[in-house]
């Protein structure tokens, strides 16, 4: 299993439990079967060029998941869980599993053309495995979330001529 759904269910809520305002409050069912199709979905576009399952060797022995693998696959979940969850309503292109889906299609496909690898040796920690072009790649670098994902807003008080003031 290349993710479980204790972990989708720790990104798809801030408190990392059952959030009744998000999908976190999907059933164990319901987000395994997320998961279930984000783990299709990377065996899928990765098998040509990597031995899939990632969980299993060819003799049929277990063998720990990449790092990275784990983490495409619980973002790719998240997203297809919010799916679930919205049911059928649009997301916002800013909605934070938009934004981890896109950034693990952009992975899926670099990795996919070969344009970026899969280190499988001792499977290292997430994050840490892929390279693009030689140069390490962090699926964490970029504006994944803002400060309006939280409905948080900075407010900057004006003066009476509309210049910020300094006087709080």
């Amino acid at each position: 299993m290349y993710c479980t759904v204790t972990a989708l269910r720790a990104v798809l809520s801030a408190q990392g439990q059952t959030d009744t305002a998000t999908a976190a409050s999907l059933s164990d069912a319901a987000l395994q079967a997320a998961i279930d199709d984000a783990t299709l979905e990377v065996n899928a576009q990765l098998g040509a060029r990597y031995d899939v399952p990632f969980d299993d060797d060819r003799e049929g022995q277990a063998r720990p998941v990449p790092g990275v693998v784990a983490n495409l696959t619980r973002d790719i979940a998240a997203y297809k869980a919010t799916l679930t969850y919205r049911r059928g309503a649009p997301l916002e292109p800013t909605d934070p599993a938009v934004l981890r889906y896109q950034m693990a299609a952009k992975l899926l496909t670099a990795l996919m053309k070969g344009t970026a690898t899969l280190s499988l040796e001792n499977s290292p920690a997430p994050d840490q495995a892929v390279q693009i072009n030689g140069q390490p790649f962090n699926l964490a670098c970029g504006p994944l979330f803002a400060e309006h994902d939280f409905g948080m807003t900075v407010a900057v008080r004006r003066g009476s001529l509309g210049w910020p003031s300094d006087s709080y």
